[in-house]
């Protein structure tokens, strides 16, 4: 768990920035956000909580895919080169389960880049999966 320090200097860049540069439409470049984010004194802490909780959107100079990518890293696995379908199966089922609760099929959807069909799949995997363990 993180502490944020409320010093003002050790604000967040990001203060009163609008909120949409770091949640970019699929396609849309997100160059400013990064560069935000690079000038912030809490882009470590930022990225990491991001990292744990699957948050979607430029988070400490990340974006949805290379979190994915560390995360996988630090599993063990490797980031670079995808192995047939399993491994994105795999990754962009967590995906879903982080998003589930919080967003509609169609907003999951819009953020992974994927149908809502896709999403619809996978919400449907993993309530089988939550019986079998049951």
């Amino acid at each position: 768990m993180y502490t944020l320090d409320l010093d003002p200097r050790h604000a967040p860049a990001c203060a009163g920035t609008d909120v949409d540069a770091f949640f970019p439409p699929v396609g849309v470049n997100a160059l400013t956000a990064v560069r935000i984010c690079r000038t912030c004194p809490l882009v470590d802490v930022c990225r990491e909580w991001a990292i744990e909780n699957m948050e979607v959107g430029i988070w400490g100079a990340t974006s949805d895919r290379q979190r994915a990518r560390i995360r996988t890293r630090r599993a063990g696995g490797t980031s670079k080169v995808h192995h047939g379908t399993q491994r994105r199966t795999i990754t962009a089922r967590q995906q879903v389960a982080a998003l589930v609760d919080r967003y509609t099929a169609q907003q999951i959807a819009d953020r992974l880049g994927v149908t809502a069909r896709t999403v619809e799949r996978h919400k449907a995997a993993l309530r089988a999966e939550q019986k079998e363990a049951a």
